[in-house]
């Protein structure tokens, strides 16, 4: 996707780019076997302070595994607090924080970041790249395109319900449409 992005490398035919937020355990247990069962990876943006030490997130362990698999780990921040809500510092801090634990963590410091709730501004944005981030996800919903803001990429989002697997269906393939 960077690569297309920066320098209009063409895509793969039918590309997808599947991507989650927070770093919820049953993106250790549920999507990554099934993933790996189809050949496909993610990308993944984690809350640091929440691995490890909520029951509901996973462990660096089990992030350490997928990554050796493929799988792509951004930042979240460290508190997933709305960024819009805290001072520069603040801002500054979340951002630098993050990426200094992963990178301590996985060896290498994340390139992606997920505004948490996504909310964000041009001068949130700024703040990222300045950080070292190479791009940002929000929660805009819509495609990747050429003309995109590589800080402020847009998604489409699937969310668990009754019928998941039916909507993730029409909107992978309506999603030109909407």
């Amino acid at each position: 996707l960077m690569a297309y992005l920066k320098s209009g490398k063409p895509l793969p035919e039918k590309p997808i780019l599947i991507t989650f937020d927070d770093g919820y355990l049953d993106n250790y247990t549920n999507a990554y076997p099934i993933l790996q069962k189809y050949g496909f990876t993610a990308t993944i943006f984690v809350v640091t302070n929440l691995v490890n030490q909520d029951e509901r997130f996973m462990t660096w362990d089990q992030i350490r595994e997928m990554q050796k698999n493929g799988f792509v780990f951004g930042s979240h921040t460290v508190n997933h607090v709305p960024l819009t809500s805290l001072s520069k510092e603040e801002i500054k801090k979340e951002l630098r924080d993050s990426r200094e634990e992963m990178a301590k963590q996985l060896g290498k410091a994340p390139r992606y970041f997920a505004y948490p709730t996504g909310a964000y501004t041009l001068e949130i944005e700024d703040m990222a790249r300045e950080a070292g981030y190479k791009a940002a996800f929000t929660i805009h919903y819509g495609r990747v395109g050429a003309d995109s803001d590589l800080f402020a990429l847009e998604r489409i989002p699937i969310f668990k319900g009754q019928k998941t697997f039916r909507s993730f269906f029409i909107r992978l393939n309506g999603a030109p449409i909407l």
